[in-house]
């Protein structure tokens, strides 16, 4: 069955409008210039590492700039990806939020790359996935997002495997002045937001930020952060910028479960720090030399009392991670019809944690990556992008991820893009040599949390899309559609494996029966995913923006192990209805359709309204719970004045207005929050 053949007859529906529209202007012939292309689209840098307007670039891209970010009115980051056709969002109870594309969520995903100014957050510690508590950036100092929807590992590797946000902050030189933000609401929102900056050839921008509230309401879940984050952008001359960032970000989150034994509710203290330089060289009106040196390290402090046979035991979950990583970035013309992008990149992580691995030394992982993008006019209405990666760890060896698209202007703002891909997600630290026995700090040995037994390989994917992007500038409308089917093969799962002497827990009376287990990953499923997704933003007034998502995704998934259950069963020692969950939850980890739709209207007497509707259907974020899918509407209204050479703003939003919901469990009942933030500019 093709692709188109298997979506549903709406999709279908509105792919034979796209289509019929582009060959509909095919036919008219029109002679159009280069000049063309370029105008009124935005240019985006994280597809290929070049810069290239919207119908040249070879996937779909959603911005979120600046503006929208403002009017969202949200104050977690992960939130605005509810504006990005096709992603799923949750924040479960002590959790660090959720945030996948097209599905193989988990509380923990480890899908998706996330960057900031060139930085990963993909986290060495964290399960090998990011965590969205620790991105150590103020929604008020970002200038844009840019959401690769669709692998990405030809441009940044293994671990964009199912797309990457790439979070762009503002020059240093657009931070002139002062600016403070008070925020105060219900559910314990209390947020101060401070920039000063200043400048002329050498810029500084120096935030401060603290934020906490009380998560959700029916467990206890608060969470406070406190960021100190500082930027300089320094000329050196007409041809060469010297960039200076660094950071620190510390967080409290409560964990845990009021009266659970072995896991009380407690607090526990997490930290992000980072230092980065980075240098650029324009070389001529085509090239530039780029240069990246960044240090990150995260820690935790963790430590309780576990309550077991009627003794306690002292548990400690601290850690620490490490990341050195050097890039290097060449831009160059190597004929006049075509662009070249090239270079490498070196990383070391170092993570101590002996909770997690078992032991007091360090567990090391080291990295070597070389990428490259050819971008080729063939002709004035055709765009071809040729490019990949070759990636080398230490832990699993090396892996590579070629791409190919191909852009055709089939008429003045009417772009068709074809394109293939491959992909592959490297196991992380924890997933390939996790060893996590729960032991007190007396050395007695009370359990597993994670036990890793088989080596794994990396997962393997394989991307086909056709896309569509047209603009109708008569009546100020763009839409982009991507028709998409995507193989994922070797996707790693974790289930319960049966343990054997000597690895029984010490108080574990029926070790000799076989009957203690501990999660473990495998290799053991082949995922597809198919669907087609759309994004339209139409302005039909000048005061007036309306942006609509909507994605329709099918997926099915086959064990890789031998077909039949029971052989599975003897293989890993998994209960045959543990093995039945575990494939629904893989079939069923993205909705079958969302859609999400905001509105942003300015009012008479300079008022500004912003409403965000959103409609997601059932999923299962685990195995063994699903959520039979939800609506939430969040608005803002807002009141911007001018007091002398002071502007600033007085604004009121609500975030599930009226409703209460289950995002991610049916049991985590979130209900309406709203708060007022009152801003400054100075």
């Amino acid at each position: 069955m093709s692709p188109r053949e298997s979506l549903p007859g709406k999709c279908q529906f509105l792919l034979a409008v796209a289509l019929c529209t582009a060959e509909a202007f095919a036919q008219t012939q029109v002679a159009v210039s280069e000049r063309d292309y370029f105008e009124e689209l935005p240019v985006v840098l994280s597809v290929s590492r070049l810069a290239q307007p919207l119908d040249e670039a070879p996937g779909a891209v959603t911005v979120i700039d600046r503006e929208m970010i403002r009017l969202s009115g949200v104050r977690d980051l992960m939130d605005l990806f509810r504006l990005v056709p096709g992603f799923q969002v949750a924040k479960p109870p002590s959790g660090a939020g959720i945030v996948t594309y097209h599905g193989l969520g988990e509380s923990y995903p480890r899908g998706m790359q996330v960057l900031l100014d060139g930085r990963s957050m993909y986290s060495p510690f964290f399960y090998g996935g990011v965590n969205w508590n620790l991105i150590p950036v103020a929604l008020d100092d970002i200038e844009r997002i840019e959401v690769v929807r669709g692998s990405n590992s030809a441009s940044y590797g293994a671990n964009a495997f199912l797309g990457i946000a790439n979070i762009v902050t503002r020059h240093a030189s657009e931070g002139h002045g002062v600016t403070a933000e008070v925020r105060e609401g219900n559910q314990g929102v209390h947020d101060r937001f401070l920039r000063l900056g200043g400048g002329s050839a050498t810029n500084v921008r120096v935030s401060a930020l603290s934020q906490q509230d009380d998560g959700i309401v029916t467990q206890p879940d608060h969470i406070g952060k406190r960021l100190f984050d500082a930027r300089a952008d320094i000329r050196l001359g007409l041809r060469d910028e010297l960039q200076l960032q660094a950071g620190t970000l510390d967080v409290g989150l409560q964990v845990g479960t009021v009266g659970k034994a072995g896991d009380p509710s407690r607090l526990q203290q997490l930290r992000h720090q980072f230092v980065s330089l980075g240098w650029r060289r324009a070389l001529d009106e085509f090239g530039e030399l780029a240069v990246r040196y960044y240090r990150a390290e995260e820690s935790g402090a963790d430590a309780f009392t576990w309550l077991a046979g009627g003794m306690t035991f002292p548990i400690d979950y601290g850690f620490r991670s490490q990341r050195d990583d050097l890039e290097v970035q060449h831009t160059f013309r190597p004929w006049p019809d075509a662009r070249l992008v090239w270079g490498g990149e070196l990383r070391s992580d170092i993570v101590s944690g002996k909770q997690f691995y078992g032991t007091t030394e360090p567990v090391r992982l080291g990295l070597g990556r070389i990428f490259g993008n050819l971008e080729w006019r063939l002709h004035p209405a055709w765009v071809a992008n040729v490019g990949g990666t070759i990636e080398r760890d230490s832990n699993t060896g090396t892996s590579a991820a070629p791409r190919l698209a191909l852009n055709w202007h089939v008429a003045p703002g009417q772009t068709l893009r074809a394109g293939i891909s491959g992909a592959f997600r490297s196991p992380s630290l924890f997933e390939s040599r996790g060893y996590g026995p729960v032991v007190a700090t007396n050395g007695l040995l009370l359990g597993y949390y994670y036990f890793q037994r088989d080596k794994l390989v990396p997962e393997r994917l394989i991307s086909r899309e056709i896309g569509w992007l047209g603009e109708f500038r008569p009546i100020n409308l763009t839409a982009d559609l991507r028709v998409f089917a995507e193989q994922v093969n070797g996707h790693m799962a974790t289930v319960q494996t049966t343990l054997t002497a000597p690895y029984c827990p010490t108080l574990d009376p029926l070790c000799a029966a076989a009957s203690s287990t501990a999660p473990s990953s495998y290799n053991m499923q082949d995922v597809s995913i198919r669907g087609l997704e759309y994004q339209v933003r139409w302005q039909p007034a000048a005061r007036t923006r309306v942006i609509l998502n909507q994605a329709f995704v099918r997926m099915s998934q086959q064990l890789r192990l031998p077909d039949n259950p029971l052989a599975v069963v003897t293989q890993i020692g998994q209960s045959t209805s543990e093995i039945i969950n575990m494939q629904i939850q893989a079939a069923a980890s993205a909705p079958t359709r969302n859609l999400s739709l905001m509105l942003m209207q300015t009012l008479p007497g300079g008022l500004e309204l912003s409403a965000t509707y959103s409609s997601v259907g059932a999923l299962k974020w685990t195995q063994n719970d699903r959520i039979s899918g939800y609506k939430r509407l969040d608005w803002r209204l807002a009141y911007p004045f001018r007091v002398g050479p002071t502007r600033g703003e007085l604004a009121f939003a609500v975030q599930g207005d009226g409703a209460k919901r289950t995002e991610y469990r049916s049991f985590n009942v979130m209900s309406t929050r709203g708060y007022a933030t009152l801003r400054l500019d100075y």
